[in-house]
């Protein structure tokens, strides 16, 4: 099987060679970036407490019972954007997998004491756009990685909100608040 394996990645390599999934130039593996895009990324680590990532409103929020974790990956600018935005409405879906490497690089911290991971729902007419929902993706792939459960029906989308590109982060809260509930079976 391991022989097998490996002769179907290497002829899967020659029919569509690896390339940086930022700006396609010839790479040794698959789902990457070169040293350029790499270097082209603002990571969470580079930033100033990670402030500018936070008020762009790009970070990863979890609120309960009275306390806030944030964590966020990068600055939502160049590089970091396009993988994004190719993920998102180009069904670029080798980009996820180094997304999420990243997500659970940097979220170890709280991926440590996580119980379950939950993907916010996309409204239907979005989901049927894109044919997929890429928070849940990129959880299952975070969750294959660190061994914590996904469940996909822990929320409900009971409303649908516009884009909330171009919005602040004020904004962003205002527009999401009371559009997400716990079913009742939960």
């Amino acid at each position: 099987n391991g022989l097998l394996a490996k002769a179907l990645r290497f002829a899967g390599d020659i029919l569509l060679p690896p390339r940086c999934l930022g700006c396609g130039v010839a790479l040794v593996d698959h789902a990457q970036l070169c040293p350029a895009c790499w270097h082209g990324i603002v990571f969470a680590s580079d930033l100033a407490q990670g402030r500018l990532c936070i008020e762009a409103g790009r970070a990863i929020s979890v609120e309960t019972a009275g306390f806030r974790h944030e964590a966020f990956v990068c600055a939502y600018t160049g590089v970091a954007r396009e993988l994004v935005h190719g993920l998102k409405y180009a069904e670029r879906f080798e980009a996820a997998r180094f997304m999420s490497a990243q997500m659970a690089r940097t979220g170890a911290w709280l991926l440590a004491d996580a119980q379950l991971l939950v993907p916010v729902p996309l409204n239907k007419w979005r989901y049927r756009i894109r044919k997929f929902n890429q928070a849940a993706l990129l959880a299952k792939l975070v969750a294959d990685g660190c061994e914590v459960p996904v469940c996909h029906d822990a929320l409900v989308r009971v409303r649908a909100t516009r884009s909330q590109v171009g919005l602040t982060a004020g904004q962003r809260r205002r527009n999401v608040g009371g559009a997400f509930r716990v079913p009742e079976h939960r």
